[in-house]
């Protein structure tokens, strides 16, 4: 399994996957798909988030329709 932390806030999502940092807008999400698909298989990563209302609701929408934990 491959852990990626999400901090999310009003304007971006700060990605961190234990070795880089990456922010990304929250319209880039289809962009960060590839990003993920490049580097992990998409069934075997679990992103961690805190929910914040509005802010992570495109997110945890990517999340569902991508299978990921």
């Amino acid at each position: 399994m491959y852990y990626i932390g999400i901090d999310v806030s009003k304007k971006d999502l700060a990605v961190f996957n234990g070795k880089d940092l990456k922010f990304i807008n929250k319209e880039g999400l289809k962009s960060f798909k590839k990003y993920l698909k490049k580097k992990y298989s998409l069934s075997e990563i679990v992103i961690i988030f805190e929910p914040t209302g509005i802010y992570s609701f495109n997110l945890k929408e990517f999340c569902a329709e991508n299978s990921m934990d």
